[in-house]
């Protein structure tokens, strides 16, 4: 009966380093985010020291949120933001957290589009050339978007109303059109992971690119003993091997790689106890693999159009051997599979504007996973990307009125 209680417990704080993982901001949004806080909460002092030894990282639960504060392994890595969200509409979230810092307890969306109008009209972000319009259908959209996220984040709950019905409403004072939202405070300031406030800086000497900003807001104070430098080598590759697809020899700092040669077998067996996962050590880097698909943000293969150009493009590259295509070719590619495959992908995915698309999303998602590098257009393998060299797939013929299920085609309708 013990060795199956200690069985039992062990199992639930993997479960609860995986949620944590997976949701640095964990919040009671969905029935799964539920469960998982509560062994969070029941777990907490274990997950504490696990994640304070391993990667350095603090982590704080209080009764309705958990909070981990990941430090980034890459404050240069473009890949790791939200989906669908670029710098205007990361522009707009940050203004709405500001505004709810010092709402109300609840407030409605149009009077958060009133207030973000105000803040916008910020001397320094005229400068930049941000300006905002509330009546642009576009920025009520962003507006909306940073809502449902920070609604995903738990802090924001919606009461009552749609957010796409005030999208669509343009400047309708209809009430009806409107969206009434409890604020979460909790949650609302443990949206930021960093070490320093932005805003800590003199006007004269604050950083100036978005890359030195990050990197300024996350770094950490250095030790000076020789133990604490071996800590923070640790800790450095630990963050990678816990956040990326795969960590390369080649892209260790020289700092941390006398440490990585001589520890990263025992570190990576140490960390897969912890969480679950599968170290896989190569001559050319390491990983910790997600063999369940509960541990990661993007996988492959996986269901969907988008998903299985990607899953071609991958077998595509890996067979290119030095002669490895830019982008335009990959696109000729792409279009060219469209004739075999393209009864099995989404309507909006078909002709030369589809294979675009496909193309760009899928060179996305490859350089996502560390498969591949970018520049310009000249596309670059990496080692891992030959674990995708598939031979030709088994289709079986199926009628048109019988054609394979694809999530994305609500975005068509």
């Amino acid at each position: 009966m013990l060795r199956q209680q200690e069985t039992q417990e062990h199992a639930e704080r993997r479960e609860a380093v995986r949620a944590l993982l997976m949701r640095p901001l964990l919040t009671p949004t969905t029935a799964e985010a539920r469960e998982a806080l509560r062994l969070v909460r029941r777990h907490s002092a274990y997950l504490r020291e696990w994640f304070a030894r391993e990667a350095g990282w603090p982590l704080r639960v209080e009764r309705d949120y958990a909070r981990l504060w990941k430090r980034p392994s890459d404050t240069s890595d473009p890949t790791r933001g939200w989906a669908n969200f670029n710098r205007r509409r990361y522009a707009i979230f940050c203004l709405v957290c500001a505004v709810l810092a010092r709402s109300e307890p609840q407030i409605t969306l149009s009077a958060l589009g009133d207030q973000i109008l105000s803040l916008a009209k910020d001397t320094d972000l005229l400068n930049r050339g941000f300006i905002l319009d509330m009546a642009d259908i576009h920025d009520r959209r962003n507006l909306a978007s940073a809502c449902v996220a920070l609604g995903e984040l738990g802090v924001l709950n919606a009461i009552d109303g749609d957010a796409e019905s005030f999208v669509k409403s343009g400047q309708s004072e209809d009430r009806s059109r409107d969206v009434l939202y409890d604020v979460n405070r909790g949650p609302l300031a443990s949206i930021l992971a960093c070490v320093r406030g932005p805003s800590t800086w003199p006007e004269n000497d604050e950083p100036r690119t978005t890359v030195d900003r990050i990197s300024a807001i996350t770094a950490e104070i250095q030790p000076e003993t020789d133990e604490g430098r071996r800590d923070v080598s640790r800790h450095r590759i630990s963050r990678r091997l816990l956040d990326d697809p795969v960590v390369y020899d080649g892209t260790v700092d020289e700092a941390d790689m006398q440490y990585f040669i001589n520890q990263r077998g025992a570190m990576a067996n140490r960390l897969a106890l912890g969480t679950g996962l599968v170290v896989e050590l190569r001559s050319e880097g390491i990983a910790l693999c997600d063999p369940d698909g509960n541990c990661s943000d993007v996988a492959m293969p996986a269901d969907g159009t988008d998903a299985h150009v990607t899953l071609l493009v991958a077998d595509h590259l890996a067979h290119a051997g030095g002669g490895v295509p830019d982008r335009l070719r990959i696109e000729r590619f792409v279009a060219e599979s469209a004739e075999r495959y393209g009864r099995y992908w989404r309507r909006s995915a078909q002709g030369e504007a589809g294979a675009r698309e496909l193309t760009a999303i899928a060179i996305y998602r490859l350089s996502q996973l560390k498969l591949i590098t970018i520049e310009g257009d000249r596309i670059g393998v990496l080692p891992a990307l030959s674990r995708y060299k598939l031979g030709d797939p088994d289709i079986k013929n199926r009628d048109d009125n019988d054609r394979l299920p694809d999530v994305s085609e609500e975005a068509d309708e």
